[in-house]
C-alpha cells in the first residue's frame, strides 16, 4: 500500500481507529486518541461502514484512494483527439500551427499530442556522412587545396582598442 507523505495513520492505525469506534468509543474521542481530526476519523469510519465484508476482511477499504478525477468533462472527444494526431502525422506541424488550423487552444493540442504519444516527431532517416580517409594530414591539405602559408582571418569580435581589435588593420594569422 502506498501512503501519501502527509498521512497521519498507516493501515494498522486506521484499522485501530475504526476498531475503537466500533467498540463504542465516540468518533471525537477515538480521533483524539489516534492524533487525527474528527473529520478524518469520520471519513475512515464511513468508508469502513460502507465497505463490503470482503473489503473489510482484506482492509482494502482503508487504503488511500487516487486523487485523479473520475471524469474530465472538458476533454476533447476521441474523434477530435485523433484529428489532432492525424494532422501532426500528415503535416509535421507543432502544437501552435495545429491549434490555429483546427481552432483549439495550443495548450489543449499540446496535451493531446503528449497523451497520445505523438508530441515528438520521429527522427528522419539520414544518409551516412561522407568521410575522407586520408593517409596523412598533408594529404588533407592537398585535397582541400590549402597550403601552410595561407592566412586565415580571425573573425572573432574584440573590444575596440584591444590588440588585434576590429578597428586595427592587422588580424592574427593562423598557419
Amino acid at each position: 500500500m502506498q501512503l501519501h507523505r502527509n498521512a497521519k495513520l498507516g493501515l494498522s492505525g486506521r484499522f485501530a481507529l475504526v476498531h475503537a469506534i466500533e467498540s463504542g468509543c465516540s468518533i471525537r474521542e477515538a480521533a483524539r486518541r489516534h492524533g487525527v481530526s474528527p473529520a478524518t476519523a469520520c471519513t475512515w469510519w464511513r468508508r469502513w461502514r460502507e465497505a463490503s465484508a470482503q473489503e473489510q476482511e482484506t482492509l482494502s477499504c482503508l487504503h488511500d484512494r487516487s486523487s485523479r478525477p473520475h471524469r474530465c468533462p472538458r476533454m476533447l472527444s476521441p474523434a477530435q483527439q485523433e484529428r489532432i494526431c492525424e494532422s501532426r502525422r500528415r503535416t509535421g506541424w507543432g502544437p501552435r500551427l495545429i491549434a490555429g488550423a483546427l481552432g483549439h487552444p495550443h495548450s489543449t493540442v499540446s496535451k493531446t499530442l503528449k497523451r497520445k504519444g505523438c508530441s515528438r516527431p520521429q527522427p528522419k532517416q539520414r544518409e551516412p556522412a561522407n568521410r575522407l580517409q586520408l593517409s596523412s594530414t598533408g594529404g588533407a591539405r592537398r585535397s582541400f587545396g590549402l597550403s601552410p602559408a595561407v592566412r586565415i582571418r580571425d573573425t572573432r569580435r574584440r573590444p575596440s582598442g584591444a590588440p588585434g581589435g576590429n578597428d586595427s588593420p592587422g588580424y592574427p594569422v593562423r598557419a
